[in-house]
């Protein structure tokens, strides 16, 4: 839906609207046996619940969940946090590891949720669940949960996915709710069960590093990058989350993040472009006949404390090429990039 996942106001939820204005009155939902005991630990609260929707129900929290249960989200606040840091989601169903997720602290500051759901919108599979939170790789929590009866759960293998965003983010994270689906997944049972990847808000990939981040033009709203990979046809692959820890709506109307040369890139995000500064090239989105680029299309106003995935294609550099700026409208430039094979 967490990730954000560049940070919006301490006291605020990352993927939702509470309506809450006081930390203390926020953190009334947090799990207060799960908060990390380490003294170093930046992450000091931790909730989960399941919702209608890829924002956080404090009104739902708890670690049993009833059969057709479709979503769970993870929340987080932490404090003195170090831009540097790497916190990351680890979801698991069993002994089956479903999905990973993350992104670096964006401030001192700051509250985030994730979302695991399938991708396809189904019911998530009855078992025994965790999901681990880690900063720089180290495990400073986990939250155990069950979703519907553990007796019917029925083994099937889980194939490990993606982010988003960012609900995700927290939640919607993620879409985190634009093109891509925004949210966090679900973990399996004693044996795999085969799942549909997650949809939006917050999302990362199996293996989510942060490759870069940016902040925006617009405060609390900022951009991760989570994977830029060779594929074939000779193309390259961009994943980046979209986090809107405001408390305003962001407006992507028009060609916002699109090429405002391309009337068709309305509500895209065909402005994206890569720059080699060394080899003095630039490399637009790729596009087809019709001038349509393969990218996220039809996305939609970034909802305040909600993330999305989004993604792009673009001609390959050379491959001598490990490295390369990546430029995205209202954001600052991100350089040094690496390209994954």
């Amino acid at each position: 839906m967490h990730t954000s996942i560049q940070r919006a106001t301490a006291c605020l939820l990352v993927t939702l609207t509470l309506g809450l204005t006081a930390c203390s009155q926020q953190e009334d939902f947090s799990l207060k046996e799960y908060a990390p005991k380490s003294a170093t630990a930046s992450i000091k609260n931790v909730s989960l619940s399941t919702s209608e929707s890829n924002k956080f129900d404090p009104q739902r929290v708890g670690t049993q969940f009833p059969a057709g249960t479709k979503r769970v989200l993870v929340w987080y606040r932490w404090d003195d946090g170090d831009k540097d840091k790497k916190v990351a989601i680890h979801w698991s169903l069993g002994d089956t590891s479903l999905l990973k997720q993350g992104e670096a602290l964006g401030g001192k500051t700051g509250t985030a949720a994730w979302i695991l759901q399938l991708g396809a919108g189904g019911d998530l599979p009855s078992g025994n669940y965790k999901v681990e939170l880690l900063e720089n790789g180290s495990v400073v929590t986990a939250i155990p949960f069950q979703v519907g009866s553990v007796a019917s759960a029925a083994p099937t293998p889980v194939a490990e996915a993606p982010l988003p965003t960012p609900a995700a983010g927290p939640a919607s994270i993620a879409q985190p709710s634009a093109s891509i689906a925004q949210a966090p997944t679900p973990k399996a049972a004693d044996a795999p069960v085969p799942m549909a990847q997650p949809a939006a808000v917050a999302a990362t990939s199996a293996a989510p590093a942060v490759l870069a981040s940016a902040d925006g033009e617009k405060a609390g709203v900022r951009v991760v990058i989570t994977e830029l990979k060779r594929s074939g046809g000779d193309t390259v692959n961009l994943k980046f989350v979209l986090i809107n820890d405001s408390d305003a709506k962001l407006g992507l109307w028009g060609h916002y993040l699109g090429d405002a040369r391309v009337r068709s890139d309305h509500k895209s995000v065909g402005g994206v472009h890569l720059v080699d500064p060394a080899g003095k090239k630039k490399y637009l989105v790729v596009r087809d006949a019709e001038e349509k680029c393969l990218c996220s299309t039809d996305i939609q106003d970034s909802e305040p404390k909600t993330r999305a995935n989004l993604w792009a294609k673009f001609p390959a550099p050379p491959a001598g090429v490990q490295k390369i700026s990546i430029v995205i409208p209202h954001f600052t430039p991100m350089d040094d990039v690496p390209i994954s094979q």
